[in-house]
């Protein structure tokens, strides 16, 4: 990649949403030197890699954009940055983007859009190699201090125009906080060993944090939260889930769902599990005193059917621990009458006309 002094200049002092990009940094001096290897090749120049270096900011006074390279198409306003440009924020090199509603006008056929990626940033890749993946665009974080923090990648959307102070309204639209497509057509031999999956979690690491590892985490959004955690569109999966066992060889129960309730004093934690021989197990308030297994019907005029031969099998029937309704006029408790109330060794079990 073969710089020119005027391009190089350029980069240099391109402005970054209304930030100049100094060449003289009182506090640091010249920004360019020929000593910080700007336009300096690394490797050889077949490889066509330069580096271009630019001062840094005051990092600790820095408020507004501040941009190494900022490449930008329209006139877009500051307040869209980070912060609404009442913080500091700085990048290597920014994409921004304006887009004016003239753009409703680009369709084909009148009917489909003729925009349909308008970005500030776009990465793209395409891989004939077996060993080199493509990916189109790659973040990494990496903590370098006690305490900190680093993500990955971090991505907003919101349905007004600033990133800073909510105005007190937005506009009606469609909000996505992140969308992955996946497509597939079937190859000319066949599939024969492939696997897909939208979003693919793992983790590496020879200990595990002392509190929580999420590997998804659903947070609240102010005091409104989202209606629904997950949601499945209709024909879009033949399972819901898969949960798998809790150790990855050997014999094992599955991985546990974990309810918790509260009566506005305690917490209360249900755990249901396949246990290691394959038997359902629903453990009501599992950490502390036993509670109630409920099995019951929205509707009261409706009964819960259980299985016809096999039933329900306890270790000790406890007094009105089941209802019936015999006659369709409600439930009835079932009492157990005394020793010997219906003969010898047999005890009678009520129920109220």
């Amino acid at each position: 990649m073969r710089l020119s002094v005027p391009l190089l200049y350029a980069l240099l002092v391109s402005t970054a949403l209304g930030q100049p990009v100094p060449l003289l940094d009182p506090e640091r001096g010249p920004a360019i030197d020929n000593q910080s290897g700007i336009g300096r090749r690394h490797g050889s120049p077949a490889q066509g890699q330069t580096k271009i270096t630019v001062a840094p900011p005051n990092w600790s006074t820095w408020r507004g954009a501040y941009s190494g390279i900022s490449v930008e198409i329209g006139n877009p306003p500051a307040k869209i940055m980070p912060g609404g440009n009442d913080y500091g924020v700085v990048s290597a090199i920014t994409g921004a983007i304006e887009i004016p509603s003239s753009a409703n006008a680009n369709v084909i056929n009148r009917v489909t859009p003729g925009l349909i990626i308008t970005s500030g940033v776009l990465g793209v890749a395409s891989s004939a190699s077996r060993i080199a993946p493509a990916v189109g665009v790659y973040g990494g974080a990496h903590i370098g201090a006690p305490n900190g923090q680093a993500w990955g990648a971090n991505f907003t959307s919101k349905n007004y125009d600033t990133s800073g102070a909510p105005p007190k309204h937005g506009y009606n639209g469609q909000v996505y906080g992140l969308e992955v497509d996946v497509n597939l057509v079937p190859p000319a031999a066949g599939w024969g060993g492939s696997n897909v999956d939208g979003i693919w979690i793992t983790g590496e690491w020879s200990a595990k944090a002392d509190g929580q590892m999420n590997a998804v985490h659903i947070g609240a959004q102010g005091q409104s939260g989202w209606k629904n955690a997950i949601k499945t569109e209709h024909g879009s999966a033949i399972e819901f889930a898969e949960i798998g066992k809790l150790v990855k060889i050997g014999a094992s129960p599955s991985q546990i769902i974990h309810l918790i309730s509260s009566d506005g004093k305690s917490d209360y934690h249900t755990l249901i599990q396949s246990e290691a021989d394959g038997s359902l197990s629903v453990k009501p308030n599992y950490y502390g005193a036993p509670k109630s297994l409920m099995v019951s019907s929205a509707d009261p005029n409706r009964y819960v059917r259980l299985h016809p031969i096999e039933g329900v099998s306890t270790p000790a029937v406890t007094t009105r621990s089941l209802l019936v309704d015999l006659d369709g006029k409600g439930a009835k408790p079932v009492y157990v009458g005394p020793a010997n109330s219906c003969g010898a060794g047999h005890r009678c079990l009520m129920v109220p006309n």
